[in-house]
C-alpha cells in the first residue's frame, strides 16, 4: 500500500498536516478525508491556490487538480 505521485511541486518538506481547507496558511500537506456526508477531495484545488505543499487525494478527486501547482498524491 502507498501513494501514488501525480504532480511533483516545490522540493522540501511540508510544515504541518491539514484536514480542514480553511486552515492552510502555506506549506501544509492536505488530506482531502472521505466522509459520510462529503469527499474531502474537493476542497484541495483551494488547499492548493491557499498555498499548501500538497495535497492528498481519492483518485476520482485528483481529475479536478489538472495542472495543479504542488504535490499531488492519491
Amino acid at each position: 500500500m502507498g501513494a501514488e505521485v501525480l504532480t511533483r511541486g516545490a522540493s522540501g518538506r511540508p510544515v504541518a498536516a491539514a484536514i480542514d481547507s480553511r486552515e492552510v496558511r502555506g506549506g501544509e500537506l492536505f488530506f482531502g478525508l472521505t466522509g459520510e456526508n462529503d469527499d474531502g477531495g474537493r476542497f484541495a484545488p483551494g488547499a492548493l491556490e491557499q498555498g499548501a505543499w500538497g495535497v492528498v487525494v481519492v483518485p476520482a478527486s485528483a481529475e479536478s487538480l489538472g495542472d495543479a501547482e504542488g504535490w499531488v498524491f492519491v
